[in-house]
């Protein structure tokens, strides 16, 4: 997961040559913390 200003995106790394950012809400990127998804910097 990566957060840009108050934005937070959802980051996959495809086969080490595609990289998604999915844009989520805060209250996802909440939940996704809670659950133990790395923060990215």
């Amino acid at each position: 997961m990566l957060q840009e200003g108050n934005a937070y995106f959802l980051v996959t790394k495809v086969d080490d040559v595609i990289t998604l950012k999915v844009p989520i809400t805060a209250g996802v990127a909440g939940l996704f913390l809670a659950l133990g998804v790395p923060r990215c910097s």
